[in-house]
């Protein structure tokens, strides 16, 4: 495993690094409300999984 990206994939293709990025981005904003609500942030795991 050279990097985790080869774990996640769509339709049998690993994903691009600026796929990931693009994603993350979408999804930043919420992964914030939710560490903003709960007493214990998510983990790294629970954030790749979202």
């Amino acid at each position: 495993l050279e990097s985790f990206l080869e774990r996640i994939t769509i339709n049998g293709q690993s994903i691009t690094p600026e796929f990931m990025i693009a994603t993350y981005n979408d999804i930043a904003p919420y992964l914030e409300l939710v560490d903003s609500k709960m007493s214990n942030k998510l983990s790294f795991f629970e954030s790749m999984c979202a």
